[in-house]
């Protein structure tokens, strides 16, 4: 995908596992509620705390600079489409062209 500075497939599905493999190395709640989302939201912390290994320059920038707020939209998001998300996003003050190369990038690699 081009908005993913010409990282290929293989990089990025490569990287996702490297999230995967570090969200299966913590901590777990129990129940099956909500899982696939607890397992997204952790994710997503997980890529933020290790943001200097994304391999998209652009979608690291975002992470690094708005960290905090996908965060808390993801702590708290009910919508989980592409649209919801990057409303949410926008919501919190993530500019519109960054909230929607997040949602592009959580909907095409996460979900």
């Amino acid at each position: 995908l081009t908005f993913f500075d010409g990282v290929t497939d293989a990089e990025m599905n490569e990287y996702i596992q490297f999230v995967k493999d570090g969200v299966a190395q913590e901590p777990s709640t129990r129940g099956v509620a909500g899982a696939v989302k607890k397992a997204i939201v952790k994710a997503v912390k997980f890529m933020v705390k290790h943001v200097n290994v994304i391999p998209s320059k652009k979608v690291r920038n975002a992470f690094k600079k708005y960290g905090g707020k996908i965060v808390k939209v993801f702590d708290t998001l009910d919508t989980w489409t592409w649209y919801g998300i990057a409303r949410a996003l926008t919501a919190v003050g993530v500019p519109d062209n960054v909230a929607d190369l997040i949602a592009d990038f959580i909907i095409e690699y996460l979900l």
